[in-house]
């Protein structure tokens, strides 16, 4: 666990470290009440201290049979001494061949998407972070916002994870899209070496052909319907909402239900929908 802006010294961090039940804890002490940084790992890990200030934890991890690289990082929150730290943290990179992940708060953005309000910035504010990120060869998958402004980031330790594979069932909102018959008759119809497939081999040619239309045209409903509600409230909270905008908005979230209200209608097999409100005491 990687804490930032402790605002506290050693002793107060490893009465933290022994009710938490952690083994150690690794600190940068603050400058007066500004900054600190704690690192605290439990039975199992080793850790080896690389480089250490008051923007950086660079560490080298054991666990078991894996090990790998981790840098703790607390951007600087003046903006001033900022490239200090990429700079550091590219110089790190360029010569780190094995896993390694940045972990921790950047205090800075890649670019004015990534912001709500203020003023706009120039695209050269962002340069010097967006290089180092690159000499970094970063890949981060940041996750939605639950009851913060800032989005939790998502680490996997892991190379890869075996595919999981679900049921496959025929989804009738596919009927209503023109581009799946094509798709569906590509399939069906593809020869390797001249020869038709067997009929078994061609079903799962079409279960996959379908899998991939419809990850690649976000056929998820929940996520669909969210997107639409959460832009409509937006677009409505301004002082001067987009008339066009409102009515495209409004339309998609009625096609949004409506392909939600067949999806259930599919799932289910009860016929409830059918019974009408005078026979819904049955549920």
């Amino acid at each position: 666990m990687f804490l930032m802006e402790t605002m506290n010294r050693r002793d107060v961090l490893v009465d933290l470290q022994e009710w938490l039940c952690y083994k150690r804890v690794f600190t940068v002490e603050p400058i007066g009440t500004c900054g600190g940084l704690a690192l605290f790992c439990k039975n199992g890990v080793d850790i080896v201290v690389l480089e250490e200030n008051k923007n950086l934890l660079d560490i080298y991890v054991q666990y078991g049979a894996v090990s790998f690289f981790v840098s703790c990082v607390y951007g600087a929150p003046d903006k001033r001494y900022r490239d200090e730290v990429w700079e550091q943290l590219s110089r790190i990179g360029v010569n780190r061949q094995d896993s390694w992940c940045m972990i921790g708060d950047f205090n800075e953005i890649t670019s004015n998407g990534e912001k709500l309000g203020g003023p706009r910035r120039s695209v050269s504010s962002f340069q010097s972070f967006v290089d180092m990120l690159n000499a970094c060869a970063s890949n981060q998958c940041f996750l939605d916002k639950r009851g913060s402004d800032h989005r939790p980031v998502l680490v996997s330790l892991q190379d890869s994870q075996e595919a999981y594979r679900g049921h496959f069932r025929f989804d009738k909102r596919l009927l209503l899209q023109p581009e799946v018959k094509m798709s569906i008759s590509n399939s069906w119809k593809r020869r390797v070496s001249g020869n038709l497939f067997s009929v078994s081999d061609r079903l799962r040619d079409v279960r996959k052909s379908l899998s991939v239309w419809k990850r690649n045209n976000k056929m998820n409903l929940n996520d669909r319907v969210q997107l639409l509600e959460k832009n409509l409230e937006e677009e409505q909270s301004v002082s001067f909402p987009c008339t066009g905008r409102l009515r495209y908005l409004k339309r998609e979230l009625v096609f949004a239900y409506k392909d939600e209200e067949m999806y259930w209608r599919q799932k289910s097999r009860q016929k409830w929908l059918r019974s009408g409100i005078g026979k819904d005491w049955k549920f």
